[in-house]
């Protein structure tokens, strides 16, 4: 990205609303499948990168000042949602709590999924 002179500033504004939205998920949908829940998480991460691509392509500003807006903008729609509320662990289904600590191989499979990211953008 930094060789390209493309840059994300508003990746912790999307990773809170998609995050925010599992969790809310979980909160009110009783029995909701883990699986579909990760799956919309992504969806929304992807839709709002999508934003971003479409902002940067068409309207050829730099990355960095459409990402700083949509910064702002994701914050913004973020508070106004989430206002006072907030999602426990606890309201959380154990086999979602599990995800961060699993292991495979005796490598944490956070460790994988980022290993495994590098490799994907090393190859495009």
């Amino acid at each position: 990205m930094i060789i390209t002179r493309n840059i994300d500033l508003s990746v912790g504004s999307v990773l809170c609303l998609s995050t925010y939205l599992s969790g809310w998920l979980f909160a009110n949908v009783p029995g909701i499948p883990i699986a579909l829940v990760v799956l919309i998480g992504v969806a929304l991460g992807a839709f709002l990168g999508l934003i971003n691509g479409v902002l940067v392509a068409f309207l050829k500003v730099p990355a960095l000042v459409i990402t700083l807006g949509t910064l702002y903008a994701y914050r913004g729609i973020a508070i106004l949602w989430i206002g006072p509320h907030f999602i426990r662990s606890s309201w959380l289904p154990p086999e979602f709590r599990r995800l961060g600590t699993m292991s495979l191989f005796s490598i944490p499979v956070r460790c994988w999924s980022c290993w495994s990211w590098c490799w994907w953008s090393a190859g495009s």
